[in-house]
């Protein structure tokens, strides 16, 4: 038995030996910085959309300047354009940025999130189509917490 384990190990070194051995294929580039760093930003969702015959890169994430509020910023990371405050007011956090694809008509996708504008926990939902994001919040689901 200790004779075939040794053939097998043996055999096994040979074989590898003749390879470079390469954990890592693929060429990395340097990290680059999603959003700016003056601020507490967190909690991103990415979501891949095409409309318009063009492949588009959204990232939402939450940013916070105090402790009294919370904005949700959106981003094509695909494009040129800066950061856009999608969600934002004095004393209110919009928080938990979440998408839904729904590839159906006029709506591309429907962007979830919560917020505490009423004085209790929403999820509220703004509906994204091609002429960009409708105006009005709709409210999704009020819960009691």
């Amino acid at each position: 038995m200790k004779k075939n384990a040794r053939f097998y190990f043996l055999l096994f070194v040979l074989t590898i030996s003749g390879h470079t051995l390469n954990a890592q294929f693929w060429n990395w580039e340097d990290p680059v910085a999603l959003t700016d760093s003056t601020a507490d930003n967190c909690n991103p969702y990415l979501n891949i959309t095409y409309f318009n015959s063009e492949e588009h890169l959204f990232m939402f994430w939450e940013v916070s300047s105090d402790s009294a509020s919370t904005a949700i910023y959106f981003k094509d990371l695909l494009g040129s354009d800066d950061p856009v405050s999608l969600l934002e007011g004095d004393n209110i956090h919009y928080t938990n940025p979440t998408v839904m694809d729904v590839p159906n008509g006029d709506t591309i996708f429907y962007l979830f999130y919560e917020t505490d504008e009423l004085g209790k926990k929403d999820i509220h939902y703004l509906k994204f189509s091609k002429m960009g994001f409708s105006l009005c919040p709709n409210a999704f689901k009020h819960l009691r917490i």
